[in-house]
């Protein structure tokens, strides 16, 4: 009897521990796919909707069909995705290197980026309660050649 105050408590625990990695993982796993699909979709319709933002929605319907195939509709994930430049950082130069320039603002780089934020359900002994997960992907918009 007394063993089974200590195991069962430690058995619910590692349940909800692999349920919330699972929950984490598939997200993040979704996120990072609608980042990719919005910033190839951006030069695949940008010539057809003359400059829409097309890559935000495609990243955030994505992600949201994606999130809701792979989890229950309790989830209720809040899915946002836009189109943002990140400059690239250059370490700095020895003075004496020969073709080495500090970085500056036209090394912008064009990047989709999806959030998504969901409460993932915590079973505690005599309470339920919840946590919020947020996960965040980007992904690099390449120039077609």
């Amino acid at each position: 009897m007394l063993v089974s105050l200590i195991l069962v408590p430690l058995f619910v625990s590692l349940i909800q521990l692999g349920l919330t990695l699972y929950v984490r993982n598939t997200v993040n796993a979704c996120a990072h796919a609608a980042a990719r699909y919005g910033a190839n979709e951006n030069f695949i319709a940008e010539g057809e909707h003359g400059g829409v933002d097309v890559a935000a929605d495609a990243a955030k319907t994505r992600a949201a069909t994606c999130i809701d195939q792979s989890l229950p509709d309790s989830y209720a994930p809040e899915v946002s995705a836009y189109r943002c430049e990140r400059t690239i950082q250059i370490p700095c130069c020895p003075p004496d290197a020969i073709g080495c320039e500090p970085a500056n603002d036209s090394d912008a780089i064009p990047v989709v980026e999806v959030k998504v934020r969901l409460r993932v359900p915590l079973f505690v002994v005599f309470d339920v309660t919840d946590v919020d997960l947020h996960v965040r992907a980007d992904a690099l918009q390449e120039q077609p050649p």
